[in-house]
């Protein structure tokens, strides 16, 4: 089935209300379906109207920053709809994946593996400040959940309490290749 530009906009413009709509209500597996469809749709530079949802909810003042939000958005919808689904590692897979697209930090450049100040900003240039930290806070929860996995029984035979977050050693060199 071949859309035309104009129904092709209308879709997105109904599936992003949808995905919206479905989180605000607390309907996160909708939310999750409606962005997952939305993300799935062709992204052919359509050039989205002024007053496009995407520009509604932006409260971006920095342009370059804002056009990564607005290129973004479907990706972040998903994610977002993720996390709200408890689906931390899908979460973080919508930025941090292994895939070389536009809007995806690409792991083939071992981005959670860099040494401390070996990384430029550049690895990041394509993904928002938005959707690092969501793909960031979602690896950390991510890893919260493995080390209670991982802990066992309060007060079993293997409590010892030396099980750690794996996910902060990664992060933090992370965030430093980000920031430095």
């Amino acid at each position: 089935m071949s859309l035309s530009k104009t129904e092709l906009l209308e879709l997105q413009f109904s599936l992003r209300q949808a995905v919206i709509s479905c989180s605000e209500r607390c309907q996160y597996q909708s939310a999750k379906w409606a962005a997952e469809l939305l993300d799935a749709l062709p992204d052919d530079d359509l050039g989205l109207e002024e007053t496009s949802v995407t520009e509604v909810f932006n409260t971006q003042t920095d342009p370059v920053e804002a056009r990564l939000e607005q290129n973004e958005l479907p990706k972040y919808l998903m994610a977002k709809s993720f996390l709200d689904c408890h689906e931390m590692r899908r979460c973080a897979a919508v930025f941090l994946s292994t895939d070389s697209s536009e809007h995806t930090i690409s792991l083939q450049n071992n981005v959670l593996s860099i040494p401390h100040g070996k990384a430029s900003r550049s690895v990041f240039s394509k993904t928002s400040q938005k959707g690092l930290f969501l793909a960031s806070h979602a690896l950390l929860l991510a890893g919260e959940k493995q080390k209670t996995e991982d802990l066992g029984p309060v007060l079993g035979p293997s409590d010892t309490g030396a099980v750690i977050n794996k996910q902060l050693a990664p992060l933090k060199r992370m965030l430093e290749s980000w920031f430095g």
